[in-house]
């Protein structure tokens, strides 16, 4: 063991690639002998291939299928470059990025990119569809075990990935599919006209979180929900609410993931007292009756935890706060309905 006197640069350790995420997996995926963990991997295996939704790269589907304890995940994006493969896979935050109008940001922030899903798999195969061309590549524990391998002529695009949690670092439990398909309901309702197949559970919103709204209410007499969106403060901002009676909730997102505390769902809350100020006092019964959604994009979020749940941009609030009551109170004026039932049911 090292002394103070004989601390120097050669007492330091550097992990190379892979081992910096399989010593530690914890780190990058929470609890290892949770459910969780795999789902985890899966989410950034996911988000990788939600990046290639954009209308620009042409992508409209992807495909989960689950086989014991494989599962595999399926895009008809443009396809990763082959060049490309080996630094997707093996380098950390070395993904794609997502890029809107107002903010360049990786859809799913779980932190730190499918290559740490490459790392924990004991097996982990490409295939991509790229210029006409298909071609594959496989890794072990994170290591690829061969060169990109050129399949042939093609005339599909997109990118499959395969993979299995390595058992030696993370526990096996079965795909939980239930928790799966809702991952994908919230992704649909965040990217309007994208399909989610979930082996045979298709998930698709042309109206994004309007028709996502409709499908949380479970009712076919729901009165059209409000939905806006807007930049403020360099955040973009979108919300969708509906009455719903005795099924109230308030749902966030951050940057194309659920996150279930902060600023965002403050705001909302705080634009929502307001917005019914003068008409009813707030209350625990009013709340009850509304089902209310707020997704906010923003180039640099700040969390209040490691597990990036608690979002704490300040400047977040004030731009949700500001667009529920000025798009609630007109709409209250212009659509009398939805308040005349919130009201009522909250009497």
């Amino acid at each position: 063991m090292a002394t103070p006197e004989s601390y120097d640069a050669e007492s330091i350790q550097v992990l190379e690639w892979p081992e910096a995420v399989r010593r530690r997996p914890g780190m990058y995926i929470g609890d290892t002998a949770t459910a969780a963990a795999q789902h985890h991997m899966l989410l950034e295996v996911l988000g990788n291939a939600v990046d290639e939704q954009l209308p620009e790269r042409g992508a409209r589907q992807i495909r989960i299928a689950t086989d014991g304890e494989r599962i595999t995940v399926e895009d008809d994006g443009r396809g990763i470059s082959p060049e490309a493969l080996e630094h997707v896979f093996t380098r950390v935050h070395g993904g794609n990025t997502l890029k809107r109008p107002h903010v360049h940001l990786r859809p799913m922030l779980y932190g730190t990119g499918v290559a740490v899903a490459c790392a924990l798999s004991s097996v982990f195969e490409v295939e991509v569809a790229h210029g006409g061309h298909a071609y594959a590549q496989r890794f072990v524990c994170g290591r690829a075990t061969s060169p990109v391998q050129h399949l042939g002529t093609t005339t599909r695009h997109g990118t499959r990935v395969t993979f299995t949690p390595d058992a030696s670092l993370v526990a096996q439990h079965p795909w939980d599919v239930t928790a799966i398909e809702q991952t994908c309901r919230e992704l649909a309702a965040l990217i309007p006209g994208l399909s989610l197949i979930v082996d045979d559970t298709e998930a698709c919103y042309a109206r994004g979180l309007v028709d996502h709204l409709h499908y949380l209410a479970n009712d076919p007499w729901l009165i059209e929900p409000l939905h806006a969106r807007d930049e403020r403060d360099g955040v973009g901002v979108e919300i969708a609410i509906a009455f719903a009676r005795d099924a109230g909730a308030l749902r966030g997102f951050v940057n194309y993931c659920a996150n279930a505390d902060g600023t965002h769902l403050r705001g909302l809350a705080a634009g929502l007292r307001r917005a019914f100020a003068g008409r009813r006092r707030w209350s625990k019964r009013l709340a009850r009756q509304l089902l209310a959604i707020v997704h906010v994009t923003l180039e640099h979020p700040r969390f209040g935890n490691p597990t990036r749940d608690w979002l704490v941009n300040p400047e977040v609030e004030h731009a949700v706060r500001e667009l529920v009551v000025e798009r609630l109170v007109a709409h209250f004026d212009q659509a009398p309905a939805l308040l005349d039932a919130i009201l009522l049911a909250a009497a």
